[in-house]
């Protein structure tokens, strides 16, 4: 882990401090509301982690660029709701210059490969090749986060409905791509995951 951000601090609060570096100027939003999102984003890191933790040994994922996706693809939502998953890569690039060249967080080609992953967690699924892997898994992570918020089983239903059809978009690019394999083990993965989220939120 590299980056001034990360230096003496605990993992928890070191994401909770990026995601509010990131997220300046949130257009108005409550202080309520950007400790919803960086709640939300905390929540997506640990599902990303959870998940990159079962594929490492046979897909390596870059888990720096997977942390901090995960922790700033929303960081964009407080201006757009629609498209603040293809307005995050401008934002952590201009943010990033704000600060003196030696103390950025990320290079040229981190910010670079951190816009198409996280452009990817919305809609068309249609990252950069090299870093599908860490898309898709963003993209599970940031759905499993609805299981995961669900309080009633009507919204349980619908939160595992839209994995299923994130999936099915993943399913489609993967394929495509003769990477198979790798669609089949996260799916197993997310599976899992829903099950146990479930059954931790009482309705199992």
């Amino acid at each position: 882990m590299k980056g001034v951000l990360f230096v003496d601090q605990n993992y928890a609060q070191a994401w909770t401090m990026l995601f509010r570096q990131y997220a300046l100027h949130p257009h108005g939003a409550s202080a309520a509301e950007l400790k919803k999102r960086a709640e939300h984003a905390g929540r997506v890191l640990i599902f990303s982690q959870i998940i990159a933790d079962q594929l490492d040994s046979r897909y390596p994922l870059d888990r720096f660029l997977l942390d901090s996706a995960a922790i700033l693809h929303d960081i964009q939502k407080f201006k757009s709701y629609r498209r603040h998953a293809v307005l995050a890569g401008a934002a952590i690039k201009k943010r990033n210059q704000d600060w003196k060249k030696k103390r950025r967080p990320f290079s040229k080609a981190e910010c670079m490969a951190l816009d198409g992953i996280i452009s990817a967690h919305k809609d068309d699924f249609d990252p950069p090749y090299y870093y599908a892997e860490e898309a898709a898994v963003l993209r599970m992570a940031d759905k499993l986060d609805k299981v995961w918020r669900a309080s009633t089983k009507k919204e349980l239903k619908k939160a595992r409905r839209t994995c299923r059809e994130h999936r099915h978009e993943l399913k489609k690019y993967f394929i495509s791509y003769g990477d198979r394999d790798f669609y089949e083990d996260l799916k197993s993965i997310s599976k899992k995951m829903i099950r146990r989220i479930s059954k931790i939120k009482g309705f199992s």
